[in-house]
């Protein structure tokens, strides 16, 4: 076993050395063509927004008898749009209670932006609660006025000293004297009946409110959109390494010897020390070298991660989605367990998968294991770029 690490360790740094020491992203995809007599090296990358485009260039290099340089830098922007209802609660305050005035306080629409999602909000009538905010005593003064008619004298005994209104008592304040009939007594008028007009009046106190608190809900939905992932697509030229002209031969120096081909009867006619040249050794070594760089090729292909898994950040951010992993898809088991990244998606999850693997999954089912259960997808529609889906991972839902 440990030898066996030893040669897998070996082999992934020949690998290593392959690649060149300037490049700080690993790309998803390489690809060595000729196309319209030009030899081309194209390579893909799938980054988030945020990541410099310029950090994918790499300086000149030789690879394969060809001298490669940057040509041309392509850029695909992968947006998405998340949608939800959102439901605020406002609160005023008036003087009044009536429904009429509340209305006239409260927007019909307000606008609903927390950094993230963003839409309008439209009032929902059938929410408003209306409370009072607090009470207090009110002093008021209660009063009555009362008439008594058919009286023989102006004598304030025949008025009652108290009276009561609305469970109010109220006591005699004031009282009026006219004459209400009349009639001759010798040679003078004289009153006969009279009416007396008394005021009654007594202070008391209620409990009235402050002010009044109305709560309301606005409801709508509210949209985040942004760019979860940009793929860049890097195309390097590569033009013929020239051999080295051979140096001119010197005139003072003599013609070598042609060598004389030795049969095996003249082989054991050689003298001691004479050797045969190794070429069978340059062979040998260049079948293993290649050997090499073909089992890591192999190795990079069946571990490469072809899957990548973004999650709605929690905290104050910009609203984009942030990478949380990458893993390696299996084509005969499609299954992508969300549960074993350190970091859960708490509610979206956006899953890009390499578009090659894509391609060979058409039509068939992917797996998500969740916290709460598991979902399945059915891949379609895969086009030129990687292939991307969405999946709710709230657990309220």
């Amino acid at each position: 076993m440990r030898r066996l690490s030893i040669l897998v360790a070996f082999l992934i740094a020949a690998f290593a050395l392959t690649l060149s020491a300037a490049a700080l992203q690993v790309p998803d995809n390489e690809v060595s063509e000729n196309r319209n007599g030009q030899q081309l090296i194209i390579r893909t990358y799938t980054l988030l927004p945020n990541v410099d485009p310029e950090t994918l260039i790499e300086d000149p290099f030789i690879r394969d008898g060809y001298d490669y340089s940057f040509v041309s830098i392509v850029k695909e922007e992968h947006p998405f749009e998340t949608k939800k209802t959102q439901r605020e609660t406002v609160t005023i305050e008036t003087e009044t209670d009536n429904i009429s005035d509340i209305l006239g306080v409260l927007e019909a629409i307000i606008p609903y932006d927390d950094g993230k999602f963003s839409g309008t909000l439209a009032l929902d009538h059938t929410t408003l609660q209306t409370e009072a905010s607090g009470y207090s005593n009110k002093s008021y003064t209660v009063t009555e006025t009362k008439t008594y008619s058919g009286l023989d004298r102006n004598d304030p005994s025949y008025i009652p000293a108290t009276t009561v209104k609305n469970g109010v008592t109220l006591t005699l304040q004031n009282i009026e004297w006219s004459v209400q009939s009349t009639a001759i007594s010798g040679d003078a008028l004289v009153a006969t009946t009279y009416m007396a007009t008394a005021s009654y009046s007594a202070s008391a106190s209620r409990k009235v409110a402050d002010g009044y608190i109305t709560t309301a809900i606005y409801a709508g939905e509210v949209v985040s959109s942004g760019i979860v992932s940009i793929t860049y697509t890097v195309s390097y030229l590569g033009e013929l390494v020239p051999e080295p002209e051979p140096e001119p031969e010197s005139e003072s120096e003599p013609e070598p010897e042609p060598e004389s081909e030795l049969t095996p009867e003249s082989e054991s006619e050689l003298e001691p020390g004479f050797e045969k040249k190794p070429i069978f050794k340059y062979i040998l070594f260049t079948g293993l070298g290649l050997l090499v760089i073909a089992a890591a090729l192999t190795v990079y292909l069946l571990t490469r991660k072809n899957t990548i898994i973004y999650a709605y950040s929690s905290g104050d951010g910009d609203g984009e989605y942030e990478l949380i992993g990458k893993l390696r898809l299996s084509v005969n088991e499609p299954i992508i367990d969300l549960r074993l990244f350190r970091t859960y998606p708490l509610k979206t999850a956006i899953i890009s998968i390499n578009r090659c693997t894509a391609t060979r999954l058409f039509g068939r089912m992917v797996s998500i294991r969740l916290r709460n259960g598991t979902a399945t997808h059915t891949v379609e529609q895969v086009g030129k770029a990687d292939y991307m889906f969405t999946v709710s991972t709230s657990e309220e839902e």
